[in-house]
């Protein structure tokens, strides 16, 4: 049996003139992608979306504040989930960052 790929990232749509805190915050974090900034998971791409999500909200958990001050300026952010599998299980604590920071959340499934 196959594992799935799975893609999970944060993305920072179009941050306009706050760009420039983006890339000197965390440089090598945050990769620009046209007009938006994308961080994805660093795990290998078989693990599991639950996985994915909880190592993102480990590595992000200390840049809440700054990611919310970001939210309270209008820069719209997005966690994104792309599987190429035919289910998908996510664990509830998985979930934590999207609730902390109250991400919109896009699912994608790639056969």
């Amino acid at each position: 049996m196959q594992k799935s790929k799975t893609f999970v990232e944060l993305r920072i749509i179009n941050p306009g003139e706050r760009a420039s805190t983006i890339t000197s915050r965390r440089e090598g974090w945050f990769v620009a992608d046209r007009q938006d900034f994308v961080f994805q998971s660093r795990l290998d791409l078989g693990a599991k979306p639950s996985e994915h999500l909880k190592w993102l909200h480990m590595i992000l958990e200390h840049e809440r504040k700054w990611l919310r001050q970001l939210q309270e300026a209008g820069v719209e952010m997005v966690c994104r989930i792309r599987v190429r599998a035919r289910e998908l299980a996510i664990e509830p604590e998985a979930l934590l960052l999207m609730h902390q920071l109250h991400l919109r959340t896009e699912i994608e499934f790639r056969p």
